[in-house]
């Protein structure tokens, strides 16, 4: 595993605890050479994550505004070949 995507659209908000177990959970995957990112992380939850830190902690480039484009994003990083299996059945109909 390289990346740990969290599908966030049903966040709503975050309180400070909620801030540090993330934060702790960004180290302890960083130590196992894991990336943490968000995707559909509304803005609100978002501004909320940069007054506690955790936003300039994970990098803007670890939030992403779908789940379509964090997978496309890391098949692009880490040169995968990747063919959807929503292609696949176009194909075969």
């Amino acid at each position: 595993m390289r990346w740990l995507v969290v599908a966030a659209e049903p966040v709503t908000s975050v309180d400070v605890t909620a801030c540090d177990t993330v934060a702790e959970l960004d180290e302890a995957l960083h130590a196992r050479g894991i990336e943490l990112c968000f995707a559909e992380l509304k803005d609100p939850v978002k501004d909320k994550l940069k007054r506690f830190g955790l936003y300039a902690q994970l990098g803007e480039s670890h939030f992403f505004p779908t789940l379509g484009s964090a997978v496309s994003r890391y098949l692009e990083v880490n040169n995968v070949e990747w063919e959807d299996w929503e292609d696949q059945e176009k194909v075969v109909a």
